[in-house]
């Protein structure tokens, strides 16, 4: 099947399985209900069966209409009258979702349409008589059917829905339908008035009303009022004695410090919101507290004990049959094992959360777990499945009506099309984003999406307008009180410093990013600010201190347990060691920091390590081995789409083989 087809990878994946399926029932009989996008993704699905299936067998379409409703009644006078053969024939059935349609239309009052109805009343006609039947339906009419035909359901071997990729991909970049203007803020903002007015003294209503006005403007990240109305709701709280209601307020107020940056304020609440719910014995409450207390952990860098959070809040969640809980908690502890770089465990987790999700239907929980799974695929330097998941998780967002998912999604996708140098592409999607967080006021969003285009125009060079974008995403974080945001933009305002070789002002970029970490308690960020000024002082001529800077954030980063961290370091460590002349040293931590990548998975952290071996045995003049390092980098490069990456090592590995050639 080519590059063209409007079915997505996993479908594509899934054809011969359920080819061999088929092939193997025939004769025996089996029913398989197929719920497809569009005609493209039937013919498409159509063909590909055709050609695995068997070249012998008989594929005979026929269709069901208002007038022959009656699906197995025809098929009995096909097989009797017309001697029809089962054990060659695969019955292709379409026309259920029109013929019932117009039946509703017809007779609204009758449900299950007639077309249903006979269905089940017939059911047994196909395992009697060994019949294999595809039926094509549209997803409504595959989600309704084990409601309306549960028996004839029941005789299903496989069902599967084919969505259209290629509609998608042409549809990427439209914009979503616009969202409807908020008026439930504006409505409970004018009911708190009211009772401020006329009932001051009702503490439990206001109390109610406060907190509910703060968890939507927390929902649209106009954080300082939803913090306002989250202290307005907490002393409402606390004059009524309502501790259960305290705790749920206080963990509100955490995720609002979290959201700002301040994860030690944030740290508290959640720790305070946890001993409430612990008193009142809500092990519901204290399961969503434990979660919260592992995600700052995890926002800090803190790794072990925030998996140890996650997994205390995933075993409650259990305790009490909470599988939105369990999904939640799963999804966080595949978070985990992701930035540790066990990614087998990771794709488990989300695997797991994914299924459950599915099980009670929460298309957002689908929708953010899809995305997870899809940057386990582009840590692993599977681009082509990232982006396919990536581009699953937008549709749903798109269908839930989530502007922010949707946002994130799209700058996962340019982060995509960044490594593989399609820059214009990245930077669309960025664009887009930007859009849709400027349509629901998210702040925090639209810094996130500035500080996006910011690194494209760095990638390609723009660095007065990189400047331009990261300053104004500096403001927004600024505006709404971010500091981990803030400190993030100016370590990139740092690197960019660097790039223009202004060394003194990309050290106090870096310095001021160090000490905002430093400030809110990110062991994560100061290691990487520490790296960045090792670098800036590498270029300084400055090897000592730049040592120095590296191995502490090489102490930082194996103290949190980031191996993708250390392998960065090390890395860093090596090069200073090239240009010391330690050659061995400079070889001993490469390597070191290959295997750390080859562990957890990392294709484009394997490569970059594999590119300063190769240079460091050129150093060396050992040029053959540096000709094999080389070349595997640039395999590597290519392999993950990553062309800026894999030239540079082409220019690189030319200028080896002239060497090769003048040393001959």
């Amino acid at each position: 099947m080519n590059e063209d087809s409007p079915l997505e990878l996993q479908d594509r994946l899934e054809i011969p399985r359920l080819a061999l399926s088929i092939r193997l029932r025939l004769g025996r009989g089996g029913l398989y209900i197929f719920a497809v996008e569009s005609e493209a993704v039937r013919q498409a699905v159509l063909q590909a069966l055709q050609e695995s299936v068997n070249a012998d067998a008989e594929w005979r379409e026929i269709r069901i209409t208002p007038e022959r409703y009656d699906l197995l009644l025809y098929l009995r006078s096909l097989v009797h009258e017309e001697g029809i053969s089962p054990e060659r024939t695969i019955f292709s059935v379409m026309g259920l979702p029109e013929t019932t349609a117009a039946q509703h239309k017809a007779e609204p009052d009758k449900k299950p349409a007639a077309a249903v109805n006979a269905l089940n009343i017939r059911r047994e006609f196909i395992p009697d008589n060994n019949l294999s039947v595809v039926l094509w339906v549209d997803e409504e009419t595959r989600q309704r059917l084990p409601y309306d035909a549960k028996d004839f359901w029941a005789f299903q071997i496989e069902t599967r829905f084919f969505r259209d990729a290629a509609a998608r991909r042409r549809e990427h970049f439209a914009p979503p339908p616009p969202a409807p203007v908020d008026e439930e803020i504006a409505r409970l903002r004018d009911l708190l008035d009211r009772y401020h007015k006329q009932r001051p003294n009702d503490w439990g209503a206001i109390g109610k009303i406060a907190f509910e006005l703060g968890e939507r403007l927390y929902r649209r990240s106009h954080l300082e009022e939803a913090l306002s109305a989250f202290q307005e709701a907490l002393g409402s709280f606390r004059r009524e004695k309502d501790l259960r209601s305290i705790a749920v307020v206080l963990g509100y107020i955490g995720a609002v410090r979290q959201s700002k940056g301040e994860l030690k304020q944030a740290l508290s609440f959640h720790q305070e919101a946890l001993r409430l719910h612990r008193e009142v014995g809500d092990l519901q409450g204290q399961a969503a507290a434990l979660n919260n207390v592992g995600l700052v952990h995890q926002s800090k860098g803190e790794l072990k004990q925030a998996l140890s959070f996650h997994q205390e809040a995933l075993r409650l969640h259990r305790e009490v049959g909470d599988l939105q809980g369990q999904a939640a908690a799963l999804g966080n502890i595949g978070v985990i094992y992701r930035l540790r770089g066990e990614l087998q465990q990771a794709f488990s987790s989300y695997q797991e959360a994914l299924q459950l999700y599915r099980e009670i239907a929460d298309l957002q929980g689908q929708a953010g777990t899809i995305g997870n799974i899809g940057l386990v695929c582009q840590v692993r330097g599977e681009l082509e499945q990232a982006i396919s998941y990536y581009q699953e998780a937008l549709r749903l967002y798109r269908e839930v009506g989530n502007p922010q998912g949707q946002a994130v999604q799209l700058n996962n996708i340019g982060a995509i099309y960044q490594q593989r140098g399609e820059l214009q592409q990245a930077s669309s999607c960025y664009q887009e984003a930007q859009r849709l967080y400027r349509e629901v006021e998210d702040v925090q969003g639209q810094a996130a999406a500035a500080g996006n285009i910011g690194l494209v125009c760095q990638v390609r060079g723009e660095l007065e307008q990189a400047i331009s974008y990261y300053q104004e995403a500096l403001r927004l974080y600024r505006e709404v009180g971010n500091p981990q945001g803030q400190a993030a933009i100016l370590g990139n305002l740092g690197a960019v410093s660097l790039g223009k070789g202004e060394l003194e002002q990309a050290l106090s970029y870096h310095q001021q990013a160090l000490g905002l970490y430093r400030e809110i308690g990110n062991p994560q960020g100061q290691a990487d600010q520490l790296n960045s000024i090792g670098m800036v002082c590498q270029t300084k001529g400055e090897l000592e201190q730049a040592l120095s800077y590296h191995q502490q954030a090489l102490g930082l980063y194996r103290e949190i347990g980031s191996p993708q961290g250390q392998a960065a370091t090390l890395g860093n460590l090596g090069t200073i060691y090239q240009r010391r002349k330690d050659l061995e040293q400079a070889l001993s931590f490469h390597h070191e920091a290959l295997l750390l990548y080859l562990e957890i998975g990392d294709i484009q952290g394997r490569a970059n390590a594999l590119g300063n071996i190769g240079l460091t045995y050129r150093l060396k003049g050992e040029l053959e081995q540096a000709m094999s390092y080389l070349r595997e980098a640039q395999r590597l490069f290519q392999v993950i789409g990553a062309k800026p990456k894999a030239f540079q090592l082409e220019e690189a590995i030319n200028k080896l083989k002239a060497e090769m050639g003048a040393a001959e």
